[in-house]
């Protein structure tokens, strides 16, 4: 299953290549916001990205960060910054 996280996440930062913005164009579209968003849980979120993020989930996010942030490619926690800092909003609001 790492394995074909790995994959899957390293497809999606070859689409990143160039120094493209976006995985599918010029322009932000909904596999933008899926991508910057499955990837929170594999990044670290201190309290000021995500004060109302409860203690627990904040937790399990970490637990998340362990097994497979490692397997997450930096072109991707750039595009996941970048997303959030340009459309998504900060601080993330849950």
């Amino acid at each position: 299953m790492r394995a074909r996280i790995a994959t899957t996440l390293s497809a999606l930062a070859a689409r990143l290549d160039g120094g493209r913005d976006y995985l599918d164009g010029d322009r932000p579209n909904a596999l933008d916001v899926y991508a910057a968003t499955f990837l929170t849980p594999l990044c670290p979120i201190p309290e000021s990205d995500c004060p109302r993020l409860q203690p627990l989930l904040r937790q399990a996010f970490g637990t998340a960060r362990e097994e497979i942030g490692d397997a997450v490619p930096r072109a991707l926690f750039e595009h996941r910054s970048r997303m959030y800092e340009r459309h998504l909003g900060w601080p993330i609001e849950i």
